[in-house]
């Protein structure tokens, strides 16, 4: 079973300086992936099929900075997702930002699978839904892949990383539906869309 997108190429994400081309390099290695035989979750009929991923024009004005504010003892719980199967997850931290004048609050969690991988054990899961969803972006939201630095006080938000689930373009997989709590109040134009 594949856990999750980042196991086949989005290590380079995770130190991307946020820059645009970084942006366009994370944006082309996604084509790619899908577009590629090996790696594609989608059937061959799907893929006969595939129209490509697209995305919304790179935007700095969603590339903000959050303050990290660290949960500790948190529980082991199982992520609700669009199958059968549930990965274990724990809260990680609280994301505190501003955008566009609003202030918002998400929460990142810690995949317990993936954080035993070597090189994995400071990568967390950022599942979020905004106004787009169900319009031109997936129903369950879209996701975002971290790389928390240990004791980091802030970190750096780029939604133009945001992408889909696999369930957004295939059938047969289990994908974390996007907790309610990680709400944003506004659409975020940036990132992976229909």
């Amino acid at each position: 079973m594949r856990i999750l997108l980042l196991l086949l190429f989005y290590t380079s994400a995770f130190f991307a300086q946020n820059t645009r081309e970084d942006v366009y390099v994370f944006q082309d290695n996604l084509k790619a992936f899908y577009l590629n035989e090996e790696t594609t979750p989608l059937t061959k009929e799907e893929l006969a099929n595939f129209i490509g991923i697209q995305f919304y024009p790179y935007s700095e004005d969603y590339i903000v900075e959050a303050k990290v504010e660290y949960l500790k003892k948190q529980p082991v719980f199982k992520m609700i997702s669009t199958g059968s199967k549930q990965q274990d997850y724990k809260r990680f931290a609280l994301l505190h930002f501003e955008l566009f004048g609003q202030k918002h609050t998400l929460e990142v969690y810690q995949n317990i699978a993936l954080s035993q991988k070597k090189g994995y054990e400071d990568s967390y899961f950022l599942p979020f839904l905004d106004y787009s969803n169900g319009e031109t972006t997936s129903e369950v939201g879209r996701y975002i892949d971290l790389k928390i630095p240990k004791k980091a006080k802030k970190i750096i938000l780029n939604f133009n990383y945001a992408y889909h689930p696999y369930c957004a373009y295939t059938h047969g997989y289990s994908c974390p539906i996007t907790p309610s709590v990680n709400s944003i109040n506004q659409a975020i134009d940036a990132g992976v869309k229909y």
